[in-house]
């Protein structure tokens, strides 16, 4: 006796990089964003300060007249960093993912208005966010 079976087996979930301005992990975002997505995936993260030491973190700090971005290290503690430098070393990181090395690289600043080059498909949350916000109706946007 012979059986077909036409079920397919479940798609492997996506694996998806997230990348933060500051350390990883960062459950205080990721942990949020899981519980809200209705399909499994592969979380994956990285911070643009891991793996520096205290002396390379402390070279990111913002200068005077440099515009600043807040973030978190590994220990939840806070650090204000120099928005141009941090933006460069994301770009730099973002860029060199392998192609394909992830189904989608989701840059976690809601700071870093500028694009970030990827051979991997990447949704900047600036970006996406500033579409939602102007996608609103004006009445709605003016109450909100």
């Amino acid at each position: 006796m012979t059986t077909t079976d036409n079920s397919t087996a479940p798609a492997p979930p996506k694996k998806v990089m997230f990348v933060s301005v500051g350390q990883s992990p960062r459950s205080d975002l990721i942990g949020d964003i899981l519980a809200n997505l209705d399909m499994p995936i592969e979380a994956l993260e990285l911070g643009a300060l891991d793996g520096l030491s205290a002396r390379e973190i402390d070279n990111l700090r913002v200068r005077p007249g440099e515009t600043s971005i807040v973030t978190r290290l590994a220990d939840n503690s806070e650090i204000v960093v120099s928005k141009a430098r941090i933006g460069e070393r994301m770009a730099q990181l973002v860029a060199a993912f392998r192609p394909n090395e992830f189904d989608l690289v989701v840059i976690l600043s809601t700071g870093l208005f500028r694009d970030f080059d990827s051979t991997c498909l990447t949704v900047n949350a600036q970006r996406a966010l500033e579409s939602a916000v102007f996608r609103w109706p004006r009445k709605a946007r003016r109450s909100a």
